[in-house]
């Protein structure tokens, strides 16, 4: 009547998924026709012969939006550095979305209300940063070391150490 088209509801097998209690914010299908979800959790993926996948928001290093493509940079937990997970960046996983609705911009919404600080060390031999996230489902923070690409963790150890303590420091009771 209006010309509003009725977005088509994600699969079955996607909210089948979903934690009790978790609903879907956004969501939208894939030219290829997978499909792309957002929790509060996370950004689940159902691909189009596949179980639902989840990369929760405490994995996902970067986001970005080029019509039509969503570029989505998620990460690896790796190691420990100075009482921090040490993450790792994979390559970036491209969808293509024709009609995005609001998935695209409640991503960006996501990602940045999650993150509490960010701070990036330079020092001989490379560099990294130093991110506090909330959990979503989870007292306290997460504390992680995301090293620039090229960077040795133990050549960061030493010098990471100091910020990663004083980014820890305020959840532990510390002044």
């Amino acid at each position: 009547m209006f010309g509003f088209r009725k977005r088509p509801a994600p699969p079955a097998a996607l909210t089948a998924a979903l934690a009790p209690g978790e609903e879907i914010l956004a969501s939208a299908q894939e030219a290829a026709g997978g499909w792309l979800a957002v929790t509060r959790f996370g950004i689940w993926k159902l691909p189009v012969d596949a179980a639902p996948k989840l990369v929760p928001w405490t994995l996902i290093s970067k986001v970005s939006w080029q019509a039509p493509i969503l570029h989505v940079v998620r990460a690896d937990v790796v190691g420990e550095l100075a009482g921090a997970e040490l993450i790792v960046d994979r390559h970036p996983y491209n969808y293509e979305i024709a009609e995005p609705g609001k998935l695209t911009d409640t991503i960006h919404a996501r990602v940045r209300s999650g993150i509490i600080s960010s701070t990036h060390h330079d020092f001989p031999g490379g560099g990294g940063w130093v991110v506090v996230r909330r959990v979503p489902g989870r007292d306290g923070p997460t504390v992680q070391v995301r090293l620039d690409p090229g960077t040795g963790v133990e050549a960061a150890r030493p010098w990471l150490a100091g910020p990663v303590a004083e980014a820890l420091a305020p959840f532990r009771g510390e002044p």
